[in-house]
């Protein structure tokens, strides 16, 4: 005979069957009590744990040594805040003027456009540059302001180094980089010492940059001959109105340079070191042909009576 003896749980752990479907360590649904609406009243015998709690903040209290360093933080906040104001409103009293050589430093302040009522916060360097490169005879421009009360301004002012002329016989100036930059006086000596530039149409707008491959061949022949030292004074004169070449004249030795488009500096070199090696033989021909002598290895320079 076998005892049978029946299973007991064990009390207080008793789980719910598992429902169909659930996985295997899913979390249980939680119930919670349904928060009771605003303005319902409790049920009878029920009372509520609820206590009023009241919160007193401490009084801020600094020691004394901070409340000084607080106000000396701000008397000088409200100090630096006044001079800033000041300075800013202060009138302009001094304008430094550099790099200026043809024009004075007063006719410089007034292409500037500033004047005796301007103050420092009206100065605006940017619009004042813009101004002063407006003028034909200046390159650049720099404008900077130096509290309490100065403007300083250097510019950069466009030299003359040719002169084209006119088909009423007027001449207009030429600076390095094709732009118009001013008409011939009468009585300007050192401006009709300039070299003349012939075959390029000149514009009658001041300031205007001609922007012609042949004037650049033309000044690029003349800024060879400044660097080989070749004086200019002697009545020289570019002729670019043929596309294939450059005719360098030179009036007082009456004699005519033919260089190539390409190569002009090493032609010259190689006519002034022929000039060096045999200048009597030289000086007989007026028009010495360099179109062949423009380039490296070719020696070949024509003579002509």
């Amino acid at each position: 005979m076998l005892d049978y003896k029946p299973s007991r749980k064990k009390a207080g752990r008793w789980s719910p069957r598992r429902p169909f479907g659930a996985r295997r360590g899913a979390r249980k649904p939680v119930l919670r009590r349904a928060a009771r609406p605003a303005g319902t009243p409790l049920a009878r015998g029920r009372q509520t744990n609820t206590q009023r709690v009241s919160l007193r903040l401490p009084r801020l209290r600094l020691p004394a040594w901070r409340w000084l360093y607080a106000a000396i933080m701000l008397w000088l906040a409200v100090g630096i805040g006044v001079t800033a104001v000041e300075l800013w409103q202060a009138p302009l009293r001094h304008v430094h003027v550099t790099g200026n050589d043809r024009f004075s430093a007063t006719e410089i302040v007034g292409f500037s456009g500033l004047t005796d009522a301007t103050t420092m916060a009206t100065v605006d360097p940017l619009a004042t540059t813009e101004r002063l490169l407006a003028h034909p005879h200046i390159r650049r421009a720099d404008v900077r302001r130096e509290f309490p009360d100065t403007v300083r301004i250097t510019i950069e002012e466009r030299t003359p180094v040719a002169r084209m002329l006119r088909q009423d016989g007027s001449a207009m100036l030429l600076d390095t980089e094709g732009v118009v930059v001013a008409p011939l006086p009468g009585d300007d000596a050192a401006g009709r010492q300039l070299p003349i530039i012939v075959g390029v149409a000149v514009p009658d707008t001041l300031g205007t940059r001609v922007d012609d491959p042949a004037l650049h061949r033309a000044l690029t022949a003349l800024a060879e001959v400044r660097a080989l030292g070749i004086a200019t004074a002697d009545g020289l004169a570019v002729d670019v109105s043929d596309p294939f070449d450059v005719r360098l004249r030179i009036a007082r030795q009456g004699r005519e340079l033919m260089l190539p488009r390409e190569g002009m500096g090493f032609a010259l070199q190689h006519y002034m070191a022929l000039s060096k090696a045999d200048p009597g033989r030289l000086s007989q021909a007026h028009q010495i042909d360099l179109r062949f002598a423009g380039t490296a290895g070719g020696g070949r320079v024509i003579l002509n009576p």
